[in-house]
């Protein structure tokens, strides 16, 4: 039926949102996945003064979630801020430093982790009330929460966690996302929540994650990507500040590159390096691309961070997402900053460029003795020959056979000492102009692995022990292969099918053959 009449040319009809596909189906598919929905919940605690925030996570067979419960201490919610907390968009008031803003965080945040939301709060002089909304009861059209009075049950639950304040969310009827098992979401939220809130932590401040029915409680740790602590010193290559002064506030901008040589790769991933931008104390993103201020993620650059630091005053040059899990800085953000990003990021490409050697070659000859020693004591394992010369030439002799020790001579009486093995033994070299980073060869009985210190690879990946461990490993299979192949033929590339078996072949030996 048409409203507009001749008399009446326009009318206003009602366009209240449907909450029903709103809270069900819209909401999860905004943005927020499982992580991110749990940051954004502790931000509403942290902005209701909560020194104390637990997340316990509750868990059926196989240790599948089956729902949430989120504890804060904070100031607690009166009637009107209890049912505001159901709506979305609410009409919460926020204060100067405050995590939240556009009012949609806290409701998006519960109902991407599951379907039913109960909310257990008291302020501090008042009564502890509840508010629910289950948006799988088809009796309503989720457009009402209930409000009412606890259960002996859930005024237990209250007093046990929040004796004088606080607000404790039950989650239920939870999604599948992508952690369903209870154990890998605590390890994931530990890590993930002690690098968004690094500033935020300390010693009168907490997180704590819970699995109730192991007993298993663990506080997250601040866990700083940029390592500008004190303790972490010896992780510095390089660490400055800058400030820069824009529409009436402060951008503060933190450079800091990682020390190759006091660090291992995990600590200078490419998914670590690039931008972090702070907002009120509290990471937005991590390890940012931006095809103006840092445009790749390529190896070069996995020492650099840049932290960009700013106020809620700033947000809409930021370009900062309703649910504040992402920026888009505009062209006046990235013209005053792109000087002196552009001059870390050519520092940080020069850096790696020129990285010394992290040992002596002394000192890595030294570790090569212990390596040969574990290759042959598993001779057997890797097949190694044995090779001895001829009286009357140079030609290397190769033989297989099993006899062990000194072996005397049928007919002389000679005592002839055992044939040695043949491993590969590591030299060292400092050639700028090669453009190989190793090779390798045999000479006189013997084979050589050659590694080119000056090469950018091995500048890059030669210095943890693990890389380096998995790059011997690599090497000594192919130059064992390659060995037995030149054997059996004079050109390698004529036997590539061959020549990939026995690398396979002699990488399985090799790794369970070295340390």
């Amino acid at each position: 039926m048409i409203a507009v009449n001749e008399t009446s040319r326009s009318v206003f009809r009602d366009i209240i949102p449907n909450n029903s596909k709103l809270l069900r189906v819209v909401i999860p598919a905004l943005g927020h996945d499982q992580i991110t929905s749990f940051e954004d919940i502790v931000d509403n605690s942290f902005d209701a003064m909560a020194t104390e925030i637990k997340i316990l996570i509750s868990e059926g067979k196989k240790e599948k979630i089956t729902s949430y419960t989120i504890v804060d201490n904070g100031c607690g919610m009166d009637e009107d801020t209890l049912v505001e907390s159901f709506r979305f968009a609410t009409n919460i008031e926020h204060t100067e430093g405050d995590l939240g803003k556009y009012g949609v965080g806290g409701t998006v945040s519960c109902f991407t982790l599951g379907n039913t939301k109960k909310t257990i709060t008291k302020t501090k002089n008042g009564k502890i009330i509840v508010g629910e909304l289950d948006t799988t009861n088809t009796s309503n059209n989720c457009d009402k929460c209930s409000i009412r009075i606890p259960t002996p049950n859930e005024t237990e639950l209250f007093n046990e966690y929040c004796p004088e304040s606080g607000t404790i969310i039950v989650i239920s009827n939870v999604r599948d996302l992508q952690y369903t098992n209870a154990r890998h979401l605590k390890n994931r939220l530990i890590t993930s929540l002690g690098t968004t809130f690094y500033q935020r932590l300390n010693s009168n401040r907490s997180i704590v994650i819970e699995l109730p029915k192991k007993e298993e409680s663990t506080r997250v740790a601040p866990a700083d990507p940029l390592y500008k602590s004190d303790e972490n010193k010896v992780n510095q290559k390089s660490l400055y500040s800058k400030k820069f002064n824009f529409a009436g506030s402060i951008i503060a901008v933190t450079f800091m590159e990682i020390d190759r040589l006091t660090t291992e790769s995990s600590d200078r991933s490419s998914r670590d390096a690039g931008l972090y931008f702070n907002r009120n104390n509290r990471l937005i993103s991590s390890g940012q691309v931006h095809k103006t201020l840092w445009p790749s993620k390529h190896q070069t650059y996995n020492c650099g961070r840049v932290e960009i630091s700013f106020s809620e005053d700033l947000d809409e040059y930021f370009g900062l997402a309703a649910l504040k899990n992402k920026v888009s800085p505009n062209s006046e953000i990235i013209n005053l900053l792109l000087p002196d990003i552009k001059a870390f990021h050519s520092q940080v490409a020069y850096s790696s460029r020129n990285a010394p050697s992290s040992k002596t070659v002394e000192e890595l000859e030294e570790e090569d003795e212990n390596w040969t020693k574990q290759l042959k004591s598993n001779a057997a394992i890797l097949d190694l020959h044995k090779s001895t010369k001829s009286s009357d030439s140079n030609i290397i002799r190769i033989n297989s056979g099993e006899k062990k020790g000194s072996v005397s001579s049928k007919e002389t009486g000679i005592t002839r000492t055992a044939r040695e093995r043949i491993v590969p033994e590591w030299a060292y070299v400092e050639e700028p102009r090669t453009p190989q980073p190793y090779w390798h060869h045999w000479d006189e009985g013997r084979m050589y692995i050659t590694i080119n210190l000056c090469h950018p690879f091995i500048k890059q990946h030669y210095k943890s022990e693990s890389e380096k461990i998995l790059i011997k490993k690599f090497l000594t299979a192919h130059s064992l292969a390659a060995f037995d192949i030149s054997i059996e033929s004079d050109v390698v590339s004529e036997n590539v099918s061959i020549y990939l078996d026995k690398v396979s072949t002699k990488l399985n030996a090799v790794d369970k053959s070295v340390k």
